[in-house]
């Protein structure tokens, strides 16, 4: 997640996506994942709420109690960031439905404490008699950084989770096919390379790359630092995860179309990710008691749950299941209909970087891909026409 410019608010994610007037409903639930020392302050989403005229609702569970007040997150806008993103737009999406913040953060920062942290998580929600039916991931390192049991052990909870009518988002990642590490101003900023993300990459979740446009009334396309986003838009192929059935048709219809083929370097015959895409660029946050706008698919992965969850509510009206795993349905030649292709941008930069003297521009690599007509491990499937997508799969 980083700082970027123009507005997105709820209302114009609802009007943009043709939400319509689909409601929540306090008969389904839905909830974010936190890590990495995150804590959320209910002042903040009261005010968000408030300023939005969305009704006041709070956070219905705070599994790990990392509730802060509005003057910590004024002072510690880092540690506030992502979790009040994260809060205030899977609710101000779907307002009236619960919400769970579940902080597992118990291991430390590293790629490989947070891989604990994400294994216990899904483990507490697959043993949980009343999950959230929707749960938000704006987490993730490289694949390379997981023990191989920590791999199997999330895909295994997922998978069963999924069956169990439990649908789980993920964030694709903000520094395109290379990742954070070859972004600038790091201490030890490595090369470019293809750099698949995980839990982006588990062929058991949803994973959502961003799109910019949106805020400013133009067309989308792929959110990337290089053309103005704070951020680059992750995707790609997983080197540990085979291409699943469901995915065949489109992987292989990109492979054998693209224009210009990519560098070499990835794994053809993996999953590809992102499935979709949503807007990710200069979101209204409350961060504080002051707005601030910020960029990332840690945007667009709690606004698109918030839309999972209203059209869980209408199934639970119409006496239907909620949804779970959505991958079957999305690339099914039926649900075509319901996307917005988005066919121009790549991720081959990384994000903007920081340093003492300001801001850096990003790392552009070699390696990366170009959005085009159909699924592309950049924008997906696109982005989707809710009320369509409802009619579809609701």
């Amino acid at each position: 997640m980083s700082k970027g410019s123009g507005k997105i608010t709820p209302q114009k994610l609802r009007s943009f996506y043709n939400v319509g007037s689909a409601q929540g409903s306090d008969q389904v639930s839905q909830g974010v994942f936190e890590s990495a020392g995150q804590s959320y302050s209910p002042a903040d989403l009261s005010q968000f709420q408030s300023h939005f005229g969305l009704p006041p609702q709070p956070v219905a569970s705070d599994v790990g109690g990392h509730s802060v007040s509005q003057g910590y997150c004024a002072g510690n806008g880092n540690s506030c960031g992502e979790a009040n993103l994260d809060v205030q737009y899977i609710m101000g999406v779907a307002p009236g439905v619960p919400t769970t913040f579940w902080d597992v953060d118990s291991n430390g920062e590293s790629n490989a404490a947070f891989g604990l942290d994400l294994e216990q998580w899904v483990d507490k929600v697959a043993n949980d008699r009343n999950p959230p039916l929707v749960n938000s991931i704006s987490y993730g390192a490289p694949e390379t950084s997981f023990e191989s049991a920590t791999l199997t052990a999330f895909n295994n909870e997922a998978r069963l989770l999924g069956l169990q009518g439990v649908t789980i988002l993920v964030s694709s990642g903000d520094d395109g096919v290379s990742g954070p590490e070859s972004r600038p101003g790091l201490q030890q900023s490595a090369p470019c390379a293809y750099r698949p993300n995980f839990p982006a990459s588990s062929p058991y979740v949803t994973t959502l790359g961003a799109t910019q446009g949106v805020e400013s009334g133009l067309p989308e396309t792929v959110c990337s630092a290089h053309t103005g986003g704070g951020i680059t838009s992750g995707g790609g192929f997983s080197s540990v995860f085979a291409k699943p059935a469901w995915q065949t048709s489109a992987v292989n219809g990109y492979l054998s179309r693209v224009a210009t083929a990519p560098a070499p370097g990835f794994n053809t015959t993996g999953r590809g990710y992102p499935d979709l895409a949503l807007a990710g660029h200069s979101y209204e946050v409350v961060i504080g008691g002051k707005f601030t706008q910020v960029d990332g698919t840690s945007c667009s992965s709690p606004a698109f749950a918030g839309m999972i969850s209203l059209i869980n509510a209408k199934r639970k009206t119409e006496g239907k299941a909620p949804l779970g795993f959505l991958n079957h349905m999305l690339y099914a030649t039926a649900t075509a209909t319901a996307f917005n292709d988005i066919t121009t941008g790549n991720n081959r930069c990384t994000a903007s970087g920081q340093s003492l003297f300001g801001i850096l521009p990003p790392t552009c690599c070699c390696e990366g891909f170009d959005a085009t007509d159909g699924w592309d491990p950049v924008s997906g499937l696109g982005s989707i026409d809710f009320q369509k997508l409802a009619q579809v799969i609701g």
